[in-house]
């Protein structure tokens, strides 16, 4: 039992710096495998396998069946980046350049648990826990801090080097006590500074996994709106030609829910409309994202519906091009829609047939 409990504080995860560049295919072996499996894994769509071996955390340097299925959804998923620009209309698994230039941008917020790293770099307090017998691990709890602060330790240091990447936040309005989460990567143990603008910051509480940080929104930051960026050892998410994007004020609006999509499935046409359903739509000014393009600045009447043809979306006339290598195929496309109130939490979808 508490030979549990110590393990679990070791298996903080670390940020990977790591970058596929080899053509991997069925068959392959080598190290760039396991950072492949790792970020299909950060996602549940192209997940390996929830158990057993491929699994996160029993990631592998062996490019089975398993992680052949995976690389096709994951093409599936991004087809409009990775397949379509190379005139290639269905998955095939193999993890050429454009699927590399996928992976690597993702790769940016990709977590490793301290278990998928090679013993070697695990520092020697650590793998002496980690080989501890269950008779000498039943020691008092107070055993177990020394490890736990070794490896908070060796989190910072390596998060040292790394620049923090600023990618998302839960909230684009709130008011003063609520909880908010920046998403991104390159955060450390400690002392990362959250900046309101020029005039104003706070020092948030340690980033556990290197890539979220959650605050409350203090008292002393008055209502307005700023450019929130980041501050640690290892840089600045700093951007001079950011807007004021986040917002403190005494009544925020409700971030956007998408509750359903009609029709749940649709042929592909330039006269193909779907109607979104949920809260938080804006009069104007609602965007929605997905791997078919972005749909920008759509208006919603009454706040809870959204009409929004094929047609609106970015990527629509390279995909009517090549619609004739779709015939009998379908494309699951997940969508989140953003406005001046948020992002959706959950993504809604609807399927493609052509």
């Amino acid at each position: 039992m508490k030979r549990t409990l110590l393990l679990s504080f070791l298996l903080l995860p670390i940020v990977s710096s790591a970058a596929i560049t080899k053509t991997l295919s069925l068959g392959s072996t080598n190290l760039e495998v396991r950072y492949l499996q790792i970020i299909l894994n950060s996602d549940p769509y192209t997940q390996i396998a929830s158990v057993g071996p491929g699994s996160p955390g029993q990631e592998s340097s062996y490019f089975g069946g398993l992680t052949n299925q995976a690389v096709m959804k994951f093409q599936t998923k991004y087809a409009a980046e990775v397949l379509f620009p190379s005139g290639i209309y269905k998955p095939t698994g193999i993890v050429g350049l454009n699927t590399r230039k996928k992976l690597n941008s993702i790769n940016a917020n990709t977590v490793l648990a301290a278990g998928s790293l090679p013993i070697s770099i695990v520092p020697p307090s650590i793998q002496a826990a980690i080989s501890l017998t269950s008779s000498s691990a039943t020691q008092s709890t107070t055993t177990y801090s020394p490890f736990y602060q070794d490896a908070v330790h060796f989190q910072k240091t390596f998060f040292a080097n790394l620049q923090p990447i600023f990618l998302s936040i839960s909230s684009y309005q709130v008011k003063h006590g609520d909880v908010v989460t920046i998403q991104g990567s390159g955060f450390v143990a400690q002392q990362n500074t959250i900046h309101f603008g020029n005039q104003y910051s706070m020092v948030a509480p340690g980033s556990i996994d290197g890539k979220t940080l959650r605050f409350a929104v203090p008292d002393s930051i008055p209502n307005g709106s700023y450019n929130v960026w980041i501050e640690n050892d290892g840089g600045s998410t700093y951007k001079s030609e950011a807007s004021n994007f986040f917002t403190i004020t005494d009544t925020p609006s409700a971030v956007p829910t998408i509750t359903n999509i009609s029709p749940s499935a649709i042929q592909f046409s330039d006269k193909a409309t779907i109607v979104i359903t949920g809260t938080g739509f804006m009069d104007q000014g609602n965007s929605i994202y997905s791997p078919i393009g972005t749909a920008p600045n759509l208006p919603s009447k009454d706040g809870k519906t959204i009409s929004v043809p094929l047609a609106s979306f970015s990527n629509f006339s390279s995909i009517q091009k090549s619609s004739q290598n779709f015939k009998g195929a379908g494309m699951n496309i997940s969508i989140v829609i953003h406005n001046s109130a948020g992002n959706t939490s959950v993504p809604g979808s609807f399927l493609i047939t052509f």
